[in-house]
């Protein structure tokens, strides 16, 4: 029992676990700045209560705590606890072997060398088991003579025997063979199911009777290469730590995987053999209204992801309760995931959790008789050519859907103004994510800007399309208005 509880210290106290001096300052800090600035409401409140006459504020008596508890307490405190461990005999005497590197990225074949401060034997297991039998003490694992050779990603696992026969606690740590550390420019948040709809009858009879027990994240690796994800966490909208509390850490080039609120619930509904990498933590969901949403590298502090989504214009309302879900259009490096543009509702209901539903060009063109390279032509010459019946899920060989664009002047209510607005309304075909849609505006139709039209509306009609309109920046009035939209090739 006192080496398993060992095993626990050696984790969390050393090389960035848990309660290590870094790991405890960033806990710490992050709750420090969700109070940094109330806390003077807290002081012209309470701050006199106990001290009238001189009260207690942020710039002195609370900044002052917040520096000793970070600069000191914090940066002592793990190794004073560990001593008291190793004073009372909870901790072996026979220190724990050194990873060079601990763990981490490493290239294939890495020579990686095992340590002992003490000396006596090194024992290690590439295959997750411990290295000593836990029952009778013998070693199980294999005596290390030289630098291991790592030739895929997993967990090595080590302790030292001494001389004596006692043993140290467990030293492990995960390699990530051949890969890259997950950061902005290989892994991106490509699907959101943040309001599902309704449960079945037969899922309430089986116990789930709250859509949001259906509630998933996909990640996506849009990189070339496998991509390690044991550092990434997601600090805002959800809590979930890969390191602690993933199933996968390792991504290959083009995968998929799922974090979900409810995996009992998410298989009843979806079925099983879908990556599912865990579920979300400490009772956390997503919101149904919108919220920010960022993925971190735990160890770098680098941003992966960091944006927020809305159940309001311009965010599409399909995704909000109407059973699809908030789908990422042609994801990739550096994709603006701020954009609502750059997202559209899922194709089908209850969205495509470790798949895709995009309509490719290539297979739009072929499915319509078409080649590549007749993106321009207009072979049913109804004005649309068929990279814009493509965007808008025309029929480029069917010259009576050519009337798609609606404009008109609306009466619409624009921060708590109701005024008359030129609009454009248009469908706008779900997966064809090979074609970005933009609109921009002019006063002439010479000179055109797309950073004025704004979105005012998408909502979902059937499982085909969406309809979104566009508006005039300002009101309408006695100059001239023009609206038109810009289809290009991603």
């Amino acid at each position: 029992y006192k080496l398993i509880f060992a095993d626990i210290v050696r984790r969390e106290f050393f090389h960035g676990g848990e309660l290590s001096p870094s790991r405890a300052i960033a806990h710490y800090s992050r709750r420090l700045n969700i109070i940094d600035r109330a806390i003077r409401a807290e002081s012209a409140r309470w701050g006199d209560s106990k001290r009238p006459g001189q009260p207690y504020t942020r710039g002195n008596e609370w900044l002052a705590e917040r520096n000793r508890i970070v600069r000191g307490y914090l940066r002592r405190r793990t190794n004073t606890v560990f001593r008291q461990f190793q004073d009372r005999g909870w901790y072996p005497a026979t220190d724990a072997p050194d990873f060079s590197p601990h763990g981490g990225n490493v290239t294939q074949d890495f020579a990686l060398s095992i340590t002992s401060p003490d000396g006596g034997t090194i024992y290690y297991t590439m295959d997750g088991n411990d290295p000593r039998e836990n029952l009778t003490g013998t070693p199980l694992g294999t005596a290390y003579t030289g630098p291991v050779t790592l030739s895929s990603t997993g967990v090595l696992k080590a302790r030292v025997r001494s001389n004596g026969g006692e043993w140290s606690a467990l030293t492990e740590a995960l390699f990530a063979v051949g890969t890259e550390e997950a950061g902005a420019d290989n892994l991106v948040v490509s699907e959101v199911h943040y309001r599902p709809g309704s449960p079945s009858a037969e899922e309430i009879t089986a116990g789930y009777n709250n859509r949001g027990d259906f509630e998933f994240i996909e990640l996506l690796n849009v990189s070339p290469t496998p991509i390690d994800l044991s550092d990434a966490v997601f600090e805002n909208g959800i809590d979930f730590n890969f390191r602690s509390d993933s199933e996968i850490l390792a991504l290959d080039p083009g995968e998929r995987i799922l974090i979900v609120k409810n995996a009992a619930a998410f298989e009843f509904r979806y079925g099983t053999g879908l990556p599912v990498a865990g579920v979300f933590q400490n009772g956390t969901d997503l919101s149904n209204g919108g919220e920010n949403i960022t993925l971190s590298n735990d160890t770098t502090g680098e941003t992966i992801q960091d944006f927020a989504y809305s159940d309001t214009s311009p965010w599409t309302e399909a995704a909000d309760g109407h059973g699809y879900s908030l789908t990422l259009a042609c994801p990739a490096a550096g994709a603006h995931l701020t954009d609502p543009l750059n997202w559209r509702a899922s194709r089908e209901v209850g969205g495509t959790p470790g798949g895709e539903d995009r309509i490719s060009l290539a297979d739009w063109l072929s499915t319509h008789g078409l080649a590549a390279g007749q993106e321009e032509s207009d072979l049913d010459r109804d004005g649309l050519s068929a990279l814009l019946e493509y965007a808008v899920g025309g029929d480029p060989n069917d010259s009576s859907d050519g009337n798609v664009f609606l404009p008109a002047v609306a009466s619409l209510e624009v921060d708590e103004q109701t005024d008359n607005y030129l609009v454009l309304q248009f469908p706008r075909l779900k997966g064809a994510d090979d074609v970005r849609v933009t609109a921009e505006v002019s006063a002439d139709l010479i000179t055109w800007s797309d950073a004025g039209p704004v979105v005012d509306y998408q909502f979902s009609s059937g499982n085909l399309v969406e309809v979104l309109m566009v508006r005039a920046p300002i009101p309408a009035g006695s100059e001239a208005q023009f609206i038109r939209l810009r289809v290009e090739s991603r």
